[in-house]
């Protein structure tokens, strides 16, 4: 009886100093993870079939693990013939994080690919293996805490590029410098047409320029020239007028001899005579089998009408003339004129008389 009394009293003190133990771990339950090792090893102390593993999280942990937004995808851009290196931070204060996983898809298909992810310090590593040209590959990080608390990223996803060995860049990159290099040739070869074509322009305007200033000069001394030489010929013509005007100054019978003589040197054989005026004319010149019968009418302002014109045609038959020479130192009338551009019948004016004097007779006008 005595030894079964010690018994009992001893089963009460060790389940009062469990519930002690007990109640120092609930005190000390905000630092449960740090602490969870010393109340296990207490409890394990008084209860030797018991671990302390099967002790350390006495606390329940609800939170899930916490997936850190800075996930790396290396390389970024990845073309057909590369693997895809995914990291991430994952971490959970409480009770620890017991794995992560990455699952990948490509091309929206229907099932999903683990991949285990390596834990290296305090990230997470997974590959995904090389993928074909154009594939769409997404992916997402599930992580497990040792409470197995779940937590699952946002899908993400990444264009698979097309894959181009390495001597084909150098080969497309020494294309495109060289494609580059002519192209700056072409255009500093344009440039320099331009600048070419540009001189070769301005050297035309300067000449035609030039030249235009010489025929503008050329001209202007053309037209003085052709002024001097105009008012040259008018200072002479003048002379020749005013030295022609003497002729005014001769009687009727000196005019006629002169007139006479102009017609012996322009070839003539002149007959002239008192008996001559008898029958209507002053002058009757020959050449060859050809007979003129030339009047002469000196007129100071006064002139000549039809009346003679027709009275020195009437001389004609007289005289057997093929012609008549109506000469005056005067004008002739419109009607006179008239008359005569139907009849064998010459009309020589003062002008017309002064230029037949300046052609065979020139010393009367110099």
């Amino acid at each position: 009886m005595k030894g079964r009394s010690s018994s009992i009293a001893i089963l009460v003190l060790t389940v009062l100093s469990l519930w002690i133990n007990v109640h120092v771990c609930v005190s000390i339950v905000g630092e449960a993870v740090k602490n969870s090792e010393y109340c296990a090893s207490r409890i394990s102390s008084h209860f030797s079939f018991l671990s302390p593993a099967d002790f350390r999280f006495s606390q329940q942990d609800t939170n899930p693990p916490t997936i850190m937004a800075n996930i790396t995808v290396e390389p970024k851009k990845p073309d057909s013939e590369e693997n895809v290196t995914v990291t991430v931070s994952v971490i959970d204060n409480e009770s620890g994080v017991k794995e992560a996983s990455l699952y990948y898809s490509t091309n929206q298909s229907e099932g999903w690919s683990q991949l285990l992810m390596i834990k290296e310090d305090s990230t997470y590593k997974a590959i995904i293996p090389k993928q074909p040209y154009r594939a769409i590959v997404s992916y997402y990080i599930e992580a497990l805490d040792n409470s197995n608390n779940k937590a699952k990223s946002e899908i993400s996803t990444y264009r698979v590029t097309i894959y181009v060995p390495e001597v084909w860049v150098y080969l497309i990159g020494f294309a495109l410098v060289a494609l580059l290099v002519l192209l700056v040739i072409g255009w500093i070869g344009v440039k320099a047409q331009e600048l070419v074509k540009k001189e070769e322009n301005e050297k035309k305007r300067k000449e035609q320029a030039e030249k235009l200033y010489r025929e503008v000069q050329e001209a202007q001394k053309r037209k003085q020239l052709e002024l001097e030489e105009r008012r040259r010929l008018e200072r002479i013509e003048l002379e020749k007028r005013r030295r022609f005007s003497k002729l005014d100054n001769l009687s009727p019978r000196e005019f006629e001899e002169l007139v006479g003589e102009l017609f012996k040197r322009m070839g003539f054989q002149v007959e002239l005579g008192p008996y001559v005026k008898d029958f209507g004319a002053d002058i009757i010149a020959r050449k060859g089998e050809n007979t003129y019968l030339v009047q002469v009418k000196k007129y100071a302002n006064q002139p000549v009408g039809a009346q003679i014109v027709q009275q020195a045609l009437g001389s004609t038959y007289k005289h057997s003339a093929n012609r008549v020479i109506l000469i005056t130192t005067s004008y002739f009338t419109l009607e006179a004129k008239e008359q005569a551009r139907k009849a064998p019948i010459e009309l020589w004016e003062r002008e017309d008389l002064r230029k037949m004097i300046e052609q065979y007779m020139p010393e009367l006008v110099r």
